[in-house]
């Protein structure tokens, strides 16, 4: 969805008036647009200012509703949904998020789900390069870090974080960096690998939850996912084979190993 295409629904979707796959596509999008989702704050503050503006009911006006819907019905007028009050969109929307987007355990497991499979599937042979990653080993790369900091570059990421160069602290080796596409957006990542063996993933993701201001922390299958917020916009997730590496990283790194979502 393009941003233009999001602003102009943001209306109808706060009247109600979208269907659920476009209330799915917009909320998406305003996941991940930092710039329309400024942009839907504002339109919410701002119904909320006009509506806390509303002049006082006149007084007696709740004892008519009462007698008015005590009587007798004479005819019921069907009424559109797009003459809802704004009380209505609001608890709609609340609704909508709640079943949607209300519980962020569900957001994270997704990106969880997603930052696994893309974890299992980065392995790379010496030498090897693809349209979607590359190896960056010691015998592939001099400067490991300049290589995955210009591979990033070139597919608009210079704000990636390399938060796994502390793999002399941790004796983790380079093995490989991938770029792939979630929710409409393009991530990042690099991959590491343990003494032991395990790989190690990182990744720089632009969700909603890092403005949560919190870590959490997953088992998606068999491997353990940390997330860690960077700002309010985005937050650095890491991808471990084993809880072992996991805590040995939370250790050395300075991290509080969190409650399991």
């Amino acid at each position: 969805m393009k941003c233009h295409d999001a602003k102009r629904r943001l209306d109808p979707f706060m009247d109600g008036e979208l269907t659920v796959p476009e209330n799915l596509e917009l909320l998406a999008h305003l996941d991940l647009c930092r710039p329309c989702g400024g942009v839907f704050e504002g339109e919410k503050a701002l119904r909320g200012a006009l509506k806390a503006k509303q002049p006082t009911a006149p007084a007696g006006l709740a004892d008519r509703l009462v007698a008015a819907l005590e009587a007798p019905a004479k005819v019921h007028e069907f009424r559109s949904p797009r003459r809802w009050s704004v009380a209505a969109a609001a608890g709609f929307l609340i609704l909508l998020a709640m079943s949607m987007f209300g519980s962020s355990t569900r957001s994270f497991t997704v990106l969880a789900a997603e930052l696994s499979r893309v974890h299992a599937t980065s392995a790379y042979s010496c030498g090897e390069s693809r349209p979607d990653g590359r190896c960056v080993c010691h015998g592939c790369c001099k400067d490991v870090k300049q290589t995955i900091d210009a591979f990033f570059k070139e597919r608009g990421r210079p704000d990636y974080c390399a938060h796994l160069e502390t793999e002399g602290l941790l004796g983790w080796a380079p093995s490989g960096c991938s770029a792939w596409s979630f929710q409409g957006a393009q991530v990042c990542g690099s991959t590491w690998r343990s003494p032991e063996g395990g790989r190690v993933s990182h990744a720089l993701v632009r969700t909603r939850l890092a403005a949560e201001g919190r870590a959490r922390l997953l088992r998606a299958g068999s491997r353990w996912v940390l997330l860690e917020p960077k700002d309010a916009t985005q937050a650095c997730v890491f991808v471990f084979d084993t809880e072992s590496e996991l805590r040995r990283f939370c250790a050395k790194a300075g991290f509080t190993v969190p409650p399991q979502d």
